[in-house]
């Protein structure tokens, strides 16, 4: 089974917190509950990586080849949050595609299979 790791208190995380003001100050949607949207929005994003992108096996963390800011924006539903990752340091972005880090716990292969074909309960 391939499941997505999210701590019990991680909308109190200082980087989601971070997160939630930058997207709220930005006059991006005002929302005193954003910090709960940004979590929501990590598990989707999360799940992305894991569906579409290369994780990787010795640490927490993935890489989605082609994948612009403004793709990750469109998958997630949320414009300006990939800005928000790379501000906090959770994602980086160059001319290959866009770099997770490990904070997000994307879950590795298991026994060298993908996300893709794990087997679900």
């Amino acid at each position: 089974m391939n499941l997505i790791q999210m701590q019990a208190d991680l909308h109190r995380a200082p980087a989601v917190c971070a997160m939630a003001d930058l997207l709220t100050c930005n006059g991006r949607w005002p929302d005193k509950h954003m910090r709960h949207t940004v979590v929501g929005t990590l598990t989707i994003l999360t799940a992305f990586i894991n569906e579409h992108g290369e994780v990787f096996e010795n640490e927490r963390g993935g890489r989605v080849k082609h994948a612009t800011m403004d793709v990750i924006d469109e998958i997630v539903e949320l414009p300006g949050f990939a800005w928000a990752l790379t501000e906090v340091g959770w994602a980086s972005v160059d001319d290959e595609g866009m770099t997770f880090g490990r904070n997000l716990n994307v879950d590795a292969p298991v026994d060298g299979r993908t996300s893709t074909n794990v087997e679900r309960v």
